[in-house]
């Protein structure tokens, strides 16, 4: 008995020491991970934001009016939530090939021009993908270079470890991409509205890349 005990408490130590009971929010839930702001408005308050597709549902009482899905996977078809108007039909794959990269980097291009109008307008915008990881962070990232002309090396730089416990930009490709954006002053006042859903079928579907 005694021996059974010692074994017990040995591997109850062991189990503490691996998953401390402090451990961050984002390790035990990663799909809860976020918002990490990426902007604020004059007065502190967060005007753009990314993280994990756990968020969708909260961003009305997170105070966000817009949600943009990046995981094409994840769109939510259904849902609807008062107040929050979902943006579908921007999301990629978190991948690495040039096709996938080259169908993230035009998506990145053609959706974060529009949402730069909403921030402009101070419309606070939350985009989300499966793990507040890579694809939120890359929208994100390319949004706010459009709105503070801030370039991409630096906001990668910034935008890499947004909390502890953890990271974005993980993916290689996506990095790359932002870290060719240059200084530039911030887009023009908008002057057109945002579309929901988009039905052009992606490059990689029908290559048949995953």
């Amino acid at each position: 008995m005694r021996r059974c005990s010692w074994a017990l408490l040995i591997g109850a130590v062991l189990l503490a020491l691996v998953y401390p009971v402090g451990a961050s929010a984002s390790r035990r839930r990663p799909s809860q991970a976020g918002p990490f702001v990426a902007l604020r408005d004059a007065n502190g308050r967060p005007l753009l934001a990314w993280g994990a597709d756990g968020l969708v549902r909260r961003a009305g009482e997170l105070g966000y009016q817009v949600v943009v899905l990046t995981a094409r996977s994840i769109q939510h078809r259904s849902l609807v939530i008062p107040g929050v108007r979902i943006v579908r039909g921007c999301g990629y794959r978190d991948r690495g090939s040039p096709t996938a990269v080259r169908y993230a980097a035009a998506q990145v291009r053609r959706c974060a021009a529009r949402m730069a109008e909403e921030v402009r307008r101070g419309v606070p915008v939350l985009v989300t993908c499966a793990m507040g990881e890579n694809r939120s962070a890359f929208m994100a990232a390319r949004i706010r270079h459009l709105v503070t002309g801030e370039p991409g090396t630096s906001l990668v730089d910034q935008m890499r470890n947004p909390a502890p416990g953890h990271r974005s930009f993980v993916n290689r490709a996506f990095r790359r991409v932002a870290r060719r954006w240059h200084a530039a002053s911030p887009v023009p006042a908008p002057t057109r509205t945002i579309p929901t859903e988009s039905t052009t079928p992606a490059p990689e579907d029908r290559a048949g890349v995953e």
